[in-house]
């Protein structure tokens, strides 16, 4: 057993040519998404329309697509409360929850939703990362997998110690690892072959485990939340703890000196995976939302600012740049502080997140080398241009889509209407990443960069 606690308040500073901006400990702005007559248990997100989601609530389910202006009930065939909803990013009309015990299917968006035959009591259901149609549930009878998108189920339990199985995940960057967390006796499994078998890694907590999650690009690195033995001084007590071997040994994460009595959420950034957010109550009171950019090293509190009457916070999503969290009250988004602020010398696309910078080479500019720095001209949040001789003519157009949904990526585009040497320069302002991109002198050159962050 390994044990690792350690408080600390961490910025890094990055500079750019043209500009300077800082990335550093942001102060979250909370907004209302609606329902706040409900209590919200799970959020899921269109991954083609982040203005289309879905709420799992006690009350069932239901969906708005323009954001949440407005919200319509989703509920025909369902017997609430809703604990979990799966999206397929390939077929977002199609979706699967566990309600009540039960597990249910809609290829309609929602409208209507049909029985899906698992046995035992279900609560929780996955589907396949790389192949929609495999799906992966976790009951009190074991696990259960379907190749047939949820018609007919076999159980998939080899080498379960304890088929009372509460938590189930895949890894992303590795879909035929799953990891799975039983009670009585508390342990957490892992499958190295898609769930054909499974080994014990680990089983040194007192109590079931809450919290179960995977990184998405790094399979063997895992987050659980269980009673301590990872909380120093706090038995009884739950904590974070995070494991890079594949479940095998954990590092205790502390959370600030505070000793959590229930957990709720755990959630990592599909992008920036090194940002955690964590939810839990800390003895019967409110609870609360800490986040960390350092994988757990360190953690901000985030949830200050919420109106007053949210007295729980039960679900955490991240999609990307903003945060989700469904509470006793309805959902609520945070947006953090910009990192890139507009300026004479540089575009702010896509809220901030990236910085964009052109240099070109000209006699004609004034400066002793000949570089020189392009004017920008804002058009869209995600486009953008660059003007360098005359404010009437805009010499380079550049956009920047979000592809996250199709290959993982936010994709750079841009057209040339000048044949100057230039360089333009695409900096990620969460991550730090930065991709330049060169045209020598006397081409009039366009680019498509599909992978670029």
């Amino acid at each position: 057993m390994k044990g690792s606690w350690r408080l600390a308040v961490t910025a890094g500073l990055f500079v750019a040519a043209g500009g300077s901006w800082r990335l550093q400990a942001q102060t979250p702005l909370w907004t209302s998404l609606g329902l706040p007559d409900q209590v919200v248990l799970v959020i899921a997100i269109d991954p083609g329309r982040d203005t289309t989601l879905y709420a799992g609530t006690r009350a069932g389910v239901f969906k708005t697509t323009d954001g949440g202006a407005t919200w319509v009930p989703r509920s025909t065939g369902l017997v609430p409360p809703v604990g979990e909803l799966e999206i397929d990013i390939k077929a977002p009309s199609t979706l699967y929850c566990v309600a009540n015990g039960s597990a249910f299917k809609t290829i309609d968006g929602g409208s209507s939703w049909f029985p899906v035959p698992i046995p035992g009591s279900v609560r929780s259901i996955k589907i396949d990362v790389s192949t929609p149609s495999t799906l992966y549930a976790a009951t009190s009878q074991g696990i259960f997998r379907s190749r047939d998108a949820g018609a007919s189920w076999i159980s998939s339990s080899v080498g379960l110690t304890s088929l009372d199985v509460g938590g189930l995940v895949q890894a992303r960057s590795s879909p035929s690892t799953l990891y799975a967390s039983t009670s009585n006796p508390a342990a957490l499994f892992r499958s190295s072959d898609g769930g054909d078998t499974w080994n014990v890694v680990f089983q040194e907590w007192t109590w079931g485990i809450q919290v179960l999650a995977v990184d998405p690009n790094l399979s063997s690195t895992v987050y659980v939340a269980g009673l301590s033995p990872f909380y120093p001084g706090h038995p009884g007590h739950w904590s974070p703890a995070r494991s890079i071997d594949g479940g095998m040994t954990f590092w205790g994460l502390s959370t600030g000196g505070v000793a959590f009595n229930s957990p709720f959420a755990f959630a990592i950034d599909p992008i920036v995976t090194t940002t955690l957010y964590f939810a839990g109550a800390m003895n019967g009171q409110r609870s609360d939302i800490q986040r960390s950019v350092d994988r757990g090293e360190s953690w901000t509190w985030i949830a200050s600012d919420l109106p007053g009457q949210v007295a729980s916070v039960n679900t955490v999503a991240v999609p990307g740049s903003t945060v989700l969290v469904g509470t006793n009250s309805g959902i609520f988004r945070a947006t953090f502080a910009e990192n890139c602020s507009p300026s004479a010398s540089f575009l702010c696309l896509h809220s901030g997140r990236f910085l964009v910078e052109l240099d070109f080479r000209a006699i004609s500019c004034g400066r002793v080398d000949g570089v020189c720095l392009g004017y920008p001209f804002p058009i869209s949040s995600g486009t953008g241009a660059f003007w360098i001789f005359d404010p009437a003519n805009l010499d380079l157009v550049v956009k920047i889509l979000d592809g996250r949904p199709i290959n993982g990526k936010f994709w750079v585009f841009y057209g040339s209407l000048t044949n100057v040497e230039f360089k333009l320069t695409v900096t990620d302002t969460q991550t730090g990443a930065v991709k330049t991109y060169f045209n020598p002198q006397g081409q009039l050159s366009s680019v498509a960069d599909t992978s670029a962050f």
